[in-house]
């Protein structure tokens, strides 16, 4: 049976149904339990629209009465919104918000009467967090920008103190116009560049940053792909985007010269344009040469180019940062932070351990782990959850919208390279490679590029011992399940 969370809202939707949907409610939970949440979230949201709601008067609206008041729906919409938000749930957040919340506010199932819809005022309260925005004045903007990044940013950077400071050095050397932070899908690449913007802006390294993302799925925190709702990312969509963020009003009614106009203004000002998932090599090289005109043959003083790419292609005015999961202290941390969002979940001190060793420390895999083993219908404990991650197993949802189209990009002999490193628990050699290849590689050339390519493509990381790589165990997961079924 297809839950809540799974489908697309529609007016016969109760509130708990909408509840539910954006996982702000737990079947096992009392309404007094649901109602502290509820009064603990409004502190958080726009005083236009926080309001004190009775414990009386949730009670009713969970049991099926309707909300009578406009002012109150609003309140319960903010509160469900956050919910989504930190659970990476669509409904009622990101791009999906005003159409939502016109069906919440318009069904009968959940409103005394048809309420009139979001104004433009108050989808800008819903969408500015009060301690999320406090610090900068550049609120709409934010907020606007907000709704494109995907998975929704966490509320605050955890164990990225060293990484956050390394960007910002990098982003102010006139050196490297453009810097690409790159690593393993899930690692944390677009939360860092979200915080590493916040930050540049507050402090005054930019006065302005526009994010364009090229992603048209994502994984949820529990693992299921999701749409975006974004077209594809073209190079004029990223022009008109910066015209539009950057304020270049007087740029607006050009038809001709769009690019080298763009490059003008860039190169007069303090902005800084982020480039989202770049999930290809092919994706990267393209983007990379057609932003070009940005940077070259004048390298910008002041303005910057910021992308987070799974890959690297190394070429003349770009500076690769690679990060890696979380180190163990802070992934430790973090997985309790994520216990406590989960109901019923307290790991043991050995099951975090070994989920951190699982996942390289991988937060968005440790956000879907615990929140598989929190759903689960049947008692299991952590270990065998994470069998079932080193299989591929039951995860194979979550890792192929995660790592299917590095894989697909990658050429015949690459994949079965790949496949072939997958075997390999710890140590992978350029020797044992060459002699699995024997059987199903043309030549020993083509053995090398493939293995360059995979090493390119971060699909093998080269060790510091000559000969010797190692490969992301959630990416050797995946592999294991490729393998299984072809």
């Amino acid at each position: 049976m297809t839950s809540v969370s799974d489908q697309q809202p529609n007016e016969a939707w109760t509130f708990i149904d909408w509840c539910e949907a954006t996982a702000f409610y737990h079947p096992d939970q009392s309404i007094a339990h649901h109602h502290r949440l509820f009064q603990e979230a409004t502190a958080s949201l726009d005083q236009r629209l926080a309001f004190e709601i009775s414990s009386d008067k949730f009670g009713k609206w969970l049991r099926g009465e309707p909300i009578n008041l406009r002012a109150d729906a609003l309140c319960a919409i903010g509160v469900l919104r956050q919910f989504a938000r930190t659970k990476n749930r669509l409904v009622l957040n990101g791009i999906n918000l005003v159409n939502h919340a016109r069906l919440f506010l318009r069904s009968t199932a959940v409103c005394a009467q048809p309420f009139a819809e979001l104004t433009p005022e108050e989808v800008d309260q819903l969408q500015i967090d009060s301690v999320f925005y406090a610090s900068t004045d550049m609120s709409e903007t934010l907020s606007e920008l907000y709704q494109r990044v995907f998975p929704s940013p966490s509320q605050r950077i955890w164990g990225r103190d060293h990484d956050m400071s390394q960007l910002l050095t990098m982003l102010s050397d006139r050196q490297h116009p453009i810097v690409c932070i790159s690593g393993t899908a899930g690692d944390g690449k677009t939360n860092l560049a979200w915080w590493a913007m916040r930050r540049a802006v507050e402090e005054g390294l930019f006065t302005h940053f526009d994010w364009v993302t090229d992603r048209s799925m994502y994984v949820d925190s529990n693992g299921e792909p999701r749409p975006t709702g974004l077209p594809a990312l073209h190079t004029d969509s990223i022009f008109n985007s910066m015209i539009k963020h950057f304020s270049w009003d007087e740029l607006k009614l050009r038809a001709t010269n769009i690019a080298s106009q763009c490059a003008q203004r860039f190169r007069e000002g303090h902005y800084c344009l982020v480039l989202d998932n770049m999930e290809t090599q092919g994706q990267l090289e393209h983007f990379l040469r057609a932003l070009s005109v940005l940077v070259h043959p004048k390298v910008p003083r002041t303005s910057r180019i910021l992308i987070t790419s799974r890959v690297e292609y190394p070429t003349m005015n770009v500076k690769f940062m690679p990060i890696k999961g979380l180190a163990l202290e802070s992934v430790i941390a973090y997985i309790k932070y994520v216990e406590k969002s989960q109901n019923n979940v307290r790991l043991t001190d050995n099951e975090r351990q070994l989920l951190a060793k699982a996942t390289d420390g991988n937060p968005l895999f440790i956000q879907i782990a615990i929140a598989r083993y929190a759903r689960a219908q049947t008692h299991q404990d952590m270990r065998e959850l994470i069998a079932h991650i080193q299989k591929g197993d039951r995860f194979y949802k979550a890792f192929q919208n995660l790592f299917g189209g590095l894989y697909d990009a990658l050429s015949a002999a690459a994949q079965q390279i790949a496949l072939d490193a997958a075997i390999y628990s710890e140590k992978i050699t350029q020797e044992d490679l060459l002699s699995d290849a024997a059987m199903h590689t043309e030549d020993e050339d083509t053995f090398e590029q493939a293995l360059a390519e995979l090493v390119d493509q971060r699909v093998l990381v080269a060790s510091n011992v000559r000969g010797q790589y190692t490969m992301h165990p959630l990416i050797r997961a995946y592999l294991t399940r490729v393998k299984s079924t072809s």
